[in-house]
């Protein structure tokens, strides 16, 4: 089974959680417009385990114009999970703190890349 966890705003940092704490085997994680906190138990978790093999890839999206989460937040945690080993991208949109169709569209794209066997899609 394939399995995604995913979430807007604080339900993304609660996807990060979620995966990077407990759930290594997943297929992927997207958060949108979400970040982790400075201190966050994720990063002392990662930081401890050494033996991690994979951990799932993680997509975020996040506007340049959000009044609610600063698009630099995100990219601080992307930086701070990258260094931890978490492979992953961050796309940015002109938009506030939503959702817009070009950002599905881009989640579609992450979701199909971690399929297997996707060419017979």
């Amino acid at each position: 089974m394939i399995n995604f966890v995913r979430g807007f705003s604080m339900g993304g940092a609660m996807a990060m959680t979620l995966a990077y704490k407990y759930h290594w085997d997943l297929a992927g994680v997207f958060a949108l417009s979400s970040f982790l906190n400075y201190n966050s138990s994720v990063y002392k978790v990662l930081e401890q385990k050494s033996d991690v093999k994979r951990l799932p890839p993680l997509y975020m999206c996040h506007g340049n114009r959000d009044t609610v989460t600063d698009v630099e937040w995100a990219k601080e945690t992307l930086n701070n999970l990258k260094s931890l080993g978490v492979k992953g991208e961050l796309d940015t949109f002109d938009i506030d703190h939503e959702l817009i169709k070009e950002e599905i569209e881009t989640l579609r794209y992450f979701i199909y890349k971690q399929l297997p066997n996707r060419s017979r899609l």
